[in-house]
């Protein structure tokens, strides 16, 4: 339902990873037209995000050490149910990017080193 959301709302997906090397955790009817990678790594990760620069990034574990100017967002483990779901996820996404990717508060001081 996350991928049909992406779709609906036109949004353009770079990469789709999984963490397990074993292609039978992935079920979706987007199978063949998804840009998937299997054992995909913290690292991994980390490198798609410095190279794509992407506005939104989707996980079930956020970033140990967030990249400036890249939102985030958690892939709920269990969504509500209904036709709404979507409509929900769409509305959080829209909040999200529309707040500053990088916090005002980080540039407190002047951007002196402290």
């Amino acid at each position: 339902w996350i991928l049909d959301t992406i779709f609906d709302l036109g949004m353009r997906l770079v990469r789709v990873g999984i963490a397990s090397p074993n292609a039978a955790d992935f079920r979706s009817h987007h199978i063949g037209t998804l840009p998937l990678e299997y054992d995909y790594t913290y690292e991994k990760r980390e490198e798609d995000m410095r190279r794509f620069s992407p506005d939104l990034v989707l996980s079930n574990y956020p970033p140990m050490i967030p990249l400036d100017g890249i939102h985030h967002d958690a892939i709920p483990l269990s969504p509500d149910v209904g036709f709404r779901t979507g409509l929900k996820v769409a509305r959080r996404w829209s909040q999200i990017l529309r707040l500053p990717a990088v916090e005002g508060w980080k540039l407190d001081g002047g951007g002196e080193d402290i």
